[in-house]
């Protein structure tokens, strides 16, 4: 598995079946998708990574794939599977772009301080993979990583982050 540049893998979960999904980032245009995913094109300029949530079923056939970010390096550090069957994954994003829903608690990249140029993200996809139910920003003002992602149930997420700031909004 893996395309022609940098790939990595920064979480996964073992699901019913045996099947795994696997969370992470890509800079590689070759990277397997599936036909009805969210987002089948790497959208990275200049060699930057978009994240991609993998789905696999043994011993090694993918069933759903999909990339997630935009222009800019965006980066899936964190992902699970939620009650109800969707993905909710989190991490860090470079792109005032990233897809967001009308219903987002933070829609405006930033406000960042002493050059740093990144913000944490939060998204939900169905269960196949193929649409974005939710996507938000989110963070403080300072680097920050998303470490671990845990779904409670439909209203109840935990987050385990690095955090270099004072102020988290």
């Amino acid at each position: 598995m893996g395309g022609e540049n940098q790939d990595e893998i920064y979480s996964f979960e073992l699901m019913e079946g045996g099947r795994l999904a696997l969370f992470g980032s890509t800079r590689s245009e070759t990277w397997p998708t599936t036909p009805d995913a969210y987002d089948t094109i790497l959208e990275g300029v200049h060699q930057q990574a978009d994240g991609f949530i993998t789905v696999f079923a043994p011993p090694d056939t993918i069933v759903h794939s999909t990339l997630l970010g935009a222009q800019f390096h965006d980066e899936v550090t964190a992902g699970a599977r939620s009650p109800d069957g969707s993905f909710v994954v989190a991490g860090t994003t470079n792109d005032v772009a990233f897809p967001m829903t009308h219903d987002a608690i933070d829609s405006i990249f930033g406000p960042n301080r002493e050059g740093i140029t990144t913000d944490l993200f939060i998204a939900k996809l169905s269960p196949d993979l193929a649409s974005l139910e939710y996507g938000s920003y989110f963070g403080g003002e300072d680097f920050e990583q998303i470490i671990q992602l845990w779904v409670q149930d439909a209203s109840t997420i935990w987050l385990t982050e690095e955090l270099n700031q004072t102020v988290f909004r």
